[in-house]
């Protein structure tokens, strides 16, 4: 009972904490005026925003939330799955093997602090600037974290990366995705449209890390 009390109860502090930011938000806002809404609009701008791209709005970057969400996502997973496959082997066969380890890991040490962003310019030069160059910038995102983590026993990618490196891949050449929706909106004066992006970019990325440590507990740890 004790266990269950301090679940609801932890779970009733996060509950309050958003509650208590959104209310804030709002007082600074609509209420107390004390925040331009070109700088930062009000939460009931921003679900207003939010359900107008959901039901089929395509204003000001020419396509609906699920359109985008659906263009990110085919980056996204495309360069994870490549990222996770390659990383994660590598990862465990340098924990297994020392003498792999001792070939490998220099390598990768050298490659691991370079930013998935820095490998821009050589994915438009080897891929150009269509879908496989955005997917390879999400595969190096996913790769280092995957084979890090793996190597260190810990199997999950962390999503943080991922979506950051997401965000820089849509800017080449992309017509749809949350990224290129946030940057349209950025260049737009649209903060409104900025924060639907954010949020939506967390909300997914908390979903597959949720999902993520699911199926971690049912298959690593014993069907926990």
């Amino acid at each position: 009972m004790k266990e269950i009390a301090a679940k609801y109860k932890y779970r009733i502090l996060s509950v309050c904490s958003v509650i208590t930011v959104l209310f804030i938000w709002e007082m600074a806002t609509d209420i107390l005026h004390l925040i331009s809404p070109m700088m930062l609009p009000s939460p009931a701008k921003v679900l207003d925003t939010f359900v107008y791209k959901l039901t089929g709005g395509v204003n000001p970057d020419g396509a609906t939330l699920l359109q985008h969400i659906a263009a990110s996502m085919k980056i996204a997973l495309g360069g994870y799955v490549v990222g996770v496959l390659i990383g994660v082997p590598l990862g465990i066969a340098m924990a297994w093997s020392r003498k792999f380890e001792m070939f490998a890991k220099p390598l990768f040490d050298v490659i691991r602090p370079i930013p998935a962003l820095a490998w821009i310019p050589l994915m438009i030069l080897w891929l150009g600037i269509g879908y496989w160059s955005k997917v390879g910038i999400i595969f190096f995102a996913a790769f280092i974290s995957a084979t890090i983590n793996s190597y260190a026993g810990i199997k999950r990618t962390s999503q943080v990366h991922l979506w950051v490196a997401l965000v820089a891949a849509e800017l080449l050449a992309a017509t749809r995705g949350l990224g290129y929706m946030i940057q349209v909106a950025r260049m737009l004066g649209r903060p409104d449209v900025i924060i639907v992006g954010m949020i939506t970019i967390g909300v997914i990325g908390y979903l597959l890390s949720f999902i993520l440590e699911k199926l971690q507990n049912k298959f690593v740890k014993g069907g926990k």
